[in-house]
């Protein structure tokens, strides 16, 4: 697979990444395609229970021994209501906004519902005519399955803007490194990152546990269509050189996300800075206009600006 195949994977056939089957059934193409890309051996699959929810983390490379850690997360978020939206280092925010989505659609069906078992549901088995008992028995049961779908908000179709680029961001990585430089980076995939950060703060205990280095953690977010990059830093951390497409930033600028603060080393996202997050560019989310070969020249840019390589 080529950047070109990955965007129609990602952004088409495996879109949708919120429930346990479409989340399994994702790792389990990512972890085909990493294999193919050079990392025959190091790639698992970790799944953590914590407050009665599954996270599943992606594990690519030597943890133990890598110097620099590429991250992301990779599951989508829900449609968005009253023109709430994900912000990249807004950890309040972000909350907030998954909860209206997901309980508003399904509070309003549950509305809905109920009104149908009044009206037609419950007149409908009290009939004496079998055959319209068993269509108030159907109804039920659909209305029923319906709100089962729901309970989670109405997904996201179009996720490029938000983790999908940056999915294919890291794929394009692992493409331009050689065998020695994937000796020394590794990747994680990480679950829930659109709602609270639990794969990521997973991964940084599993980090804390496994690894013998501290290694540089590189974060990636909301990348979209690379035209308006803007790159956290850590204040005793030196990028190589100026690029002039690019905003750099200290960390500390991300004022309300305490724990991305604390844990990574570097924040590369695609957006507008408003006051201490950044607001992720979405004008060309879908992939009629996409244009892939600007996530491969970021990839590479990024090699030398980082100095991963």
């Amino acid at each position: 697979m080529d950047i070109r195949d990955d965007v129609l994977q990602y952004s088409l056939t495996q879109n949708k990444r919120r429930t346990t089957k479409q989340k399994i059934r994702f790792l389990k193409s990512l972890s085909s395609e990493v294999r193919h890309l050079g990392y025959t051996k190091e790639v698992s699959t970790k799944v953590a229970k914590i407050n009665h929810r599954d996270n599943y983390n992606l594990y690519v490379g030597n943890i133990e021994e890598a110097d620099t850690i590429l991250t992301t997360y990779f599951d989508t978020p829900p449609r968005s209501f009253f023109g709430l939206h994900y912000k990249v280092g807004d950890a309040h925010n972000n909350y907030k906004w998954v909860m209206i989505s997901q309980v508003l659609p399904f509070a309003l069906y549950i509305v809905f519902e109920l009104l149908v078992f009044i009206l037609f549901v419950f007149p409908m088995l009290r009939m004496s005519n079998v055959w319209q008992q068993v269509a108030g028995m159907v109804l039920a049961a659909a209305s029923i399955w319906i709100s089962l779908k729901l309970k989670d908000g109405i997904a996201q179709a179009s996720n490029l803007s938000n983790s999908t680029a940056s999915i294919i961001l890291m794929l394009e990585f692992m493409r331009h490194l050689s065998a020695k430089q994937r000796k020394r980076i590794a990747f994680i995939f990480a679950d829930n990152g659109s709602v609270d950060n639990l794969g990521l703060k997973v991964a940084a205990n599993y980090i804390s546990h496994h690894s013998k280095k501290i290694p540089r953690i590189i974060y990636f977010d909301s990348i979209g269509d690379a035209r308006n990059i803007q790159i956290f830093r850590d204040n005793k951390v030196l990028v190589n050189r100026g690029h002039n497409a690019w905003n750099i930033f200290p960390l500390s600028a991300l004022k309300n996300d305490e724990f991305l603060v604390k844990f990574t080393d570097y924040i590369v996202t695609n957006g507008t800075k408003v006051g201490g997050s950044v607001v992720p560019d979405n004008e060309t989310s879908t992939q009629q206009h996409f244009d892939p070969q600007k996530l491969s020249h970021l990839s590479q840019d990024l090699i030398k600006e980082l100095n991963v390589a």
